[in-house]
């Protein structure tokens, strides 16, 4: 009998400890991201489900031919993928992502940019797509556009006129701090002062610093810089909040290489001192644990294009702080981040080949409702990420 209880006892240390080696395998592995296939797969996603006039498939489900009928469509997420595709069309030399963009550009402008009757120009939300009760201009829609398109002036699909107003339109939001309110009420024809979004400053910053890059002016860079101190220093108030901003990292990072933008001493300090701060949210918010299925997640949030945008966040952090420790648990973390979520993209051939689920239990019989959808955000934001990660740790 004891034989036999040391046999079994014997087999299962061996089956646990070859468990072991197997994970621990799997976790070196981890370390080393093959993101071409990924980036490819996700230009792709994008530049097939864009229908002729340039409105995207917003939103269809996984390995499924398009049903989608809804009126409903985010501008701002339209905006933002257009963004992504600069992103590509840069990265690989692409002509087709460039006609793509050309057309989401074109798309966006006919339909969505108004000059309000200050002479600036915004983006507005409509109510039939938006479920609004009025019309809209957020200030994120201006500055997201300005990301995307702000560099086909030169192409002849935006006029000068149209990208110095968006600018304004930014300018003419932001209070004497650099705070911003969010919203202008279109048929109302004033500024919304109640109404508040987190991601819209960093996202009409950075519009700024692409704008700048475009049509040079010391009041886009100040606009920009004011903005993101306002940001910074209420973040460094506040050291125990676990509020990341993607966008106010994205805007922070190429405004410290924005020479023009003549940052002093100490306003790169708190900038820095900022994102540090995001890293330790995104670092604390981390699942680490090899054993657990969703390793690299956020933890108790497995949403695809959250971490994605939690990925994008990292990568302009890493370029921000000057602590090299710090800098190496970034690196790590977008490893094992951007593994979790290049293990949820659709690889089947097909139109939803590249797609990127809304869930990473998409294909479990206990998925959530929608979980196995694709957004078109959802690809923008992993393709940004994806794209942002090579730049900075493979050459390209």
């Amino acid at each position: 009998m004891k034989k036999i209880v040391c046999f079994l006892f014997g087999t299962a240390l061996f089956i646990c400890c070859m468990f072991i080696y197997t994970i621990s395998a799997q976790k070196k592995n981890v370390e080393t991201i093959y993101t071409d296939n990924a980036i490819s797969y996700g230009a792709k996603y994008i530049e097939t489900n864009i229908n002729k006039e340039g409105r995207f498939i917003y939103k269809r489900k996984v390995n499924q031919k398009n049903d989608y009928r809804s009126k409903k469509y985010n501008v701002l997420r339209h905006a933002g993928t257009i963004y992504a595709m600069r992103l590509y069309e840069d990265f690989a030399n692409s002509k087709t992502m460039k006609e793509k963009r050309i057309l989401a550009a074109k798309y966006l402008l006919k339909n969505y940019v108004k000059k309000l009757p200050d002479g600036t120009y915004a983006v507005i939300s409509k109510t039939d797509e938006e479920n609004l009760q009025q019309r809209c201009a957020k200030l994120g829609g201006a500055g997201l556009a300005l990301i995307g398109i702000s560099d086909l002036e030169k192409e002849k699909i935006v006029s000068k006129e149209i990208l110095a107003g968006l600018g304004n339109f930014i300018l003419n939001m932001q209070k004497k701090d650099g705070e911003f309110y969010a919203k202008y009420d279109y048929d109302l024809k004033k500024i919304n002062r109640e109404h508040y979004s987190l991601y819209y400053p960093g996202e009409a910053a950075l519009g700024l610093l692409y704008l700048n890059d475009a049509m040079p002016d010391p009041k886009w860079t100040e606009g920009a810089k004011k903005a993101l101190l306002y940001l910074a220093r209420k973040s460094n108030s506040k050291p125990n909040d676990d509020i990341f901003d993607h966008w106010a990292m994205l805007a922070c990072a190429k405004l410290i290489n924005t020479q023009t933008a003549d940052l002093k001493d100490e306003e790169l300090a708190e900038i820095r001192t900022f994102a540090k701060q995001m890293a330790k949210i995104a670092l604390k918010g981390q699942n680490t644990n090899i054993l657990n299925p969703y390793y690299g997640a956020q933890k108790g949030n497995i949403r695809l294009c959250s971490n994605a945008t939690y990925m994008e966040g990292l990568n302009a952090i890493y370029q921000i702080v000057e602590d090299e420790h710090l800098k190496a648990k970034v690196k790590k973390s977008l490893n094992i981040g951007l593994n979790f979520i290049i293990s949820a993209q659709i690889t089947q051939d097909g139109e939803t080949l590249g797609g990127i689920p809304n869930s990473a239990d998409y294909g479990l019989k206990t998925a959530p409702k929608g979980a196995s959808y694709i957004r078109i955000d959802n690809v923008q934001h992993t393709l940004s990420a994806l794209i942002n990660y090579n730049k900075l740790f493979n050459n390209k």
